[in-house]
């Protein structure tokens, strides 16, 4: 979203009208050049703000009077209509991804700038300016209108994650005007940061990354080269239509014998994403001792050559001990922390020797990241990567450590950090937490805490020191489980919300004091107890461990007897009956599989 001090002019004088007005007539009542108001009007058509009415009527959508209402109260805040504001630059995506995530904790100092004197924060919290303006974002649909002259700039465009310094070289260098760089914010195909520690960065949107793919591979042979109504005629293509246009299709490069291209693939796409504003998937993080387990697993899980070795717990530790000389080895947290990645999946063997006893073998994306990937990554610059392929711009800090990383060139993603961001797309991700992390869990109240206090509170009440509290973080975070955000606070995601409350309605001394207190296996179990209650299994039946029990959890005899301890010690289950606290526990699972929708935030 753009929105300067002419667009809030305009938004004013057409909300106080409340009427279909010619563009002739706003422009009179505006005050503002005749010439200009139309141009404004047609941006704010391309933001989703205004409709055309007639063939020079406009009126404003509801997100458009959300936005107006937002200039009312900002008037009201500055003492002062919008034409003689300060800063020109009312509202840009800097501005929405400030508000998004202040709207989640609070308006850090820096920020002052950018908020509080665009009449957007005041005293550290959003106005109902600031509120509104948010609202309208998130309401409106934006549309996309691509000429010739503008699809040859996205086409070149360096995709970023990068430094706002970096881009404003390659700007020069390209020679970029403000108004094709208004429109790549206005139509949310472009965003930057707010300050952080007096740096910004730019990154195109997922939705500005299938518009460039698209443009690069598209063929520039008409005026407009995307429009909402080429759009929707690849949408018909799509959907086995043939629209009436079909020749400026295939002109464009869009179709071919009655087919999409792979540019008209990337239009589909983004139009798909018209309105929507998802955040990226929570990152990954791989250590290097949790990397060498990987190893160790693929050499042992060879049935076909070898059906007599298996990865049990006893062959890993021996492996630890003969080949890397540690003494009494335990990587039990780790292969919980791979499983809850997703990157090994603990199963019963069902070959050789080790017939009958729990084995860790490798998933896809345990593969991927073992043979393709084959070095540690941190979570923190995974995430510059994450987010960039969303709709938010990363923090600098972010961004230097995915550099250091090899997961960001100097402006665009690598072939690295696209592998790592696929497989943090698509790992079925699990419940697990050590006592440490279950009491930072606890303590992150419901709207967010400042990581420093957050780290004071811990060291005071538990004793733990800053570094392990700063390295359970991330393993938090590359888990799903909590967010950092760029204002320095941390928040819990839908599925930290659920773990939190299953802490607090379980037995929660118990929860914090044990070593491991929620693990994967024993959230399958859980869930495998549900369905199998749900088909009509009692507690009597359940009691005698039925083969069906042991199958859907895919453990065996003994893993159950002792997830149903820990179960009933936590308070998750009362007998056979899945508790309110186990319910909890339940969602989080559920929300974990579906890598999108951890990050949205709902209410506690």
């Amino acid at each position: 979203m753009l929105l300067l001090r002419d667009h809030a002019d305009v938004l004013l004088t057409v909300q106080e009208a409340g009427k279909r007005e010619e563009a002739r007539e706003i422009a009179e009542e505006a005050e503002t050049t005749t010439e200009i108001v139309p141009r404004r009007l047609l941006e704010l058509e391309l933001q989703g703000l205004a409709v055309r009415v007639g063939s020079n009527e406009w009126k404003l959508t509801k997100a458009g009077r959300l936005a107006a209402e937002a200039a009312e109260r900002a008037a009201e805040i500055l003492g002062c209509d919008p034409h003689e504001w300060t800063h020109e630059r009312w509202v840009g995506s800097d501005t929405i991804l400030a508000l998004k995530h202040a709207s989640l904790s609070a308006v850090p100092d820096g920020w002052d700038e950018l908020l509080r004197e665009r009449g957007l924060a005041e005293d550290g919290e959003l106005t109902e300016a600031g509120e509104l303006i948010l609202e309208a974002y998130l309401r409106a649909t934006p549309r996309l209108y691509v000429t010739q002259d503008v699809s040859g700039v996205i086409a070149r465009l360096p995709p970023g994650p990068g430094t706002l310094k970096a881009f404003i070289k390659y700007r020069e260098t390209l020679g970029i005007p403000d108004s094709v760089l208004h429109a790549l914010e206005a139509m949310r195909l472009l965003v930057i940061s707010p300050p952080i520690d007096g740096a910004r960065t730019y990154t195109l949107t997922a939705l500005g990354r299938e518009v460039k793919y698209a443009l690069e591979k598209a063929v520039p042979a008409m005026h407009v080269v995307l429009s909402p109504d080429i759009m929707e005629d690849i949408k018909a293509v799509d959907e086995g239509e043939e629209p009436e246009d079909m020749k400026r299709l295939e002109r464009l490069g869009y179709v071919w014998e009655g087919s999409l291209t792979r540019a008209g693939e990337h239009v589909l796409r983004a139009y798909e994403m018209l309105g929507e504003d998802v955040p990226g998937v929570p990152p990954v993080s791989i250590r290097p001792e949790e990397l060498r387990l990987l190893e160790i697993i693929d050499r042992l899980h060879r049935p076909g050559e070898n059906p007599n070795v298996a990865p049990t717990l006893a062959r890993i530790k021996r492996v630890l001990e003969e080949e890397y000389g540690e003494r009494d080895p335990d990587p039990s947290t780790e292969l919980k922390e791979l499983e809850a990645h997703g990157l090994v999946e603990k199963t019963v063997c069902d070959y050789g020797r080790e017939k009958g006893k729990p084995i860790w073998v490798l998933t896809e994306e345990g593969e991927q990241v073992l043979h393709q990937l084959g070095d540690p990554v941190r979570a923190v610059a995974v995430k510059a990567v994450t987010v960039s392929l969303g709709h938010e711009a990363p923090s600098p800090e972010w961004l230097e450590e995915a550099h250091r990383q090899g997961l960001v060139s100097k402006s665009a993603i690598t072939t690295r950090g696209l592998l790592v961001a696929k497989v943090a797309r698509r790992v079925k991700r699990a419940p697990f937490l050590t006592g440490d992390e279950a009491k930072i869990v606890y303590r992150i109240p419901p709207e967010a805490v400042a990581r420093e206090d957050l780290i004071e509170d811990l060291e005071n009440r538990y004793g733990l020191l800053e570094h392990e509290v700063l390295e359970h973080l991330d393993r938090l975070e590359s888990r799903g489980i909590v967010d950092e955000l760029l204002t320095g606070y941390v928040s819990l995601t839908r599925a930290g919300r659920h773990l939190r409350r299953a802490i607090h309605r379980g037995q929660t001394m118990e929860i914090l004091k044990l070593r491991h207190p929620i693990t994967p296996v024993s959230a399958r179990f859980l869930e495998a107890v549900s369905k199998l209650r749900g088909r009509g299994f009692g507690a009597k039946k359940l009691s005698k461990f039925p083969k069906s029990l042991l199958k859907e959890a895919d453990v065996t005899l003994d893993q159950a007897k002792k997830v149903v301890t820990l179960l009933r010690r936590t308070k998750m289950m009362s007998g056979w009956k899945i508790t309110r606290a186990g319910e909890e526990l339940l969602e989080a699972l559920r929300v974990l599989r579906d890598a999108g929708s951890i990050r949205r935030r709902a209410a506690s």
